[in-house]
């Protein structure tokens, strides 16, 4: 593999030895053409997006989600240029990408994560469920009692 070099800068260390030095950009690329684009997972799951960037100079790696920057916290981290989500919850599903850029140019590489809940996850929505259609019967069965007391008065 050539490099072509602009701007090179050379110096003789002595008569017989010229030292050039270069300063060599090249674009980024992402690693492995066979990489997961779309990436399935469970609740609670650990995740790691991965985005093995390379280039002259060495490429900065950043992470979107739906068109905005993932940020870090207590559980997403970014490690080199792999994104990695702890525990992954229902709404951490979506379409990520991965941007590597540098002064040369720009890389990008989009991977889905689709999480799927399990039934612990839907516990809480059940539940909620539940009261719901608790209330409801028991406003239905209040409002028969209460019109049935009124129609008892009214034939008394």
């Amino acid at each position: 593999m050539f490099i072509v070099c602009q701007n090179a800068f050379c110096h003789f260390v002595n008569k017989v030895l010229l030292l050039c030095y270069c300063a060599c950009k090249a674009a980024p690329t992402i690693s492995g053409d066979d990489a997961e684009t779309e990436v399935a997972a469970t609740v609670g799951e650990r995740v790691v997006l991965r985005c093995d960037a390379s280039g002259l100079p060495r490429p900065e790696v950043t992470w979107l989600k739906e068109g905005v920057a993932v940020e870090r916290d207590s559980t997403v981290q970014r490690t080199g240029g792999s994104l990695q989500l702890s525990a992954v919850t229902m709404d951490d599903s979506g379409l990520y990408e991965c941007i590597a850029s540098n002064d040369a140019g720009t890389a990008r590489r989009q991977v889905v994560l689709s999480v799927q809940g399990t039934w612990r996850s839907l516990v809480p929505l059940t539940c909620v469920v539940v009261v719901v259609l608790v209330v409801v019967v028991v406003v239905v069965v209040s409002r028969v009692v209460i019109q049935s007391i009124e129609c008892n008065r009214v034939f008394l």
